[in-house]
C-alpha cells in the first residue's frame, strides 16, 4: 500500500507550474523583443523615402558621385583606413562648415568591416567639395587605389555598381 505525500505532490505541482509559466513567460519574451525589433529597425531598400520625385529618381540609380572610399579587413591584415575612419571625417566636416552631406550609401562587403562608400557631396559647394576631398586625402596614402576622386567627372552611382557582379541599388544603405 503506497501512502501518498500531499506536501509533496503539491510542491511537484508548484514547480510545474511554475517551470510552465516561465517557459510560456520566455516564449512571449522572446516574441515581443522579436516584434519591436522587427517593427523598429528597417532592411537597407531601393524605396528610401527622400522627398519629391526628383530626389526618388536620384536614389533609383542617377545620384553623381564624386568620392568613393573602400575598406577592408578590420583585421588579418587591417585596412589603415579604419584607424581613421571615413564616417569619423565625414562627422567632423558637417560639425566644422555647419552642413549635413546629402545622399551618402555605403555597400557592406563583408562581415570584418569590407565596405564601400560612395559620397555625392551634391549638396556642397564646389570649393567645399574641394576643401572635403583634399583634407580628406591629406590623411591617405598617396598611392590608396581604393580611394576614388570624381570630383570633376562625376558618375552615376548606378554606372559605378555595374562593376560589382549581383549588386544592385538594393543592396546600398543610405547613411
Amino acid at each position: 500500500m503506497s501512502v501518498k505525500n500531499h506536501s509533496t505532490d503539491c510542491v511537484l505541482t508548484y514547480i510545474c507550474v511554475k517551470h510552465r509559466f516561465l517557459n510560456a513567460l520566455g516564449k512571449i519574451l522572446i516574441v515581443s523583443a522579436f516584434l519591436f525589433v522587427n517593427k523598429n529597425c528597417k532592411a537597407p531598400s531601393s524605396s528610401v523615402n527622400v522627398g519629391t520625385e526628383s530626389e526618388m529618381m536620384k536614389v533609383e540609380g542617377e545620384i553623381k558621385i564624386r568620392y568613393i572610399e573602400m575598406y577592408g579587413s578590420v583585421c588579418c591584415p587591417r585596412d589603415y583606413k579604419h584607424d581613421n575612419h571615413l564616417l569619423n571625417y565625414i562627422k567632423d566636416f558637417e560639425t566644422e562648415n555647419n552642413i549635413s552631406l546629402a545622399f551618402n550609401f555605403k555597400l557592406q562587403l563583408g562581415r570584418e568591416g569590407e565596405a564601400v562608400y560612395f559620397l555625392s557631396l551634391e549638396n556642397l559647394s564646389f570649393k567645399q567639395q574641394e576643401n572635403f576631398i583634399n583634407e580628406r586625402s591629406a590623411g591617405i596614402k598617396s598611392d590608396d587605389k581604393s580611394v576614388v576622386n570624381n570630383l570633376n567627372n562625376p558618375v552615376s552611382i548606378k554606372k559605378h555598381l555595374e562593376s560589382w557582379d549581383n549588386v544592385s541599388i538594393n543592396n546600398l544603405i543610405k547613411f
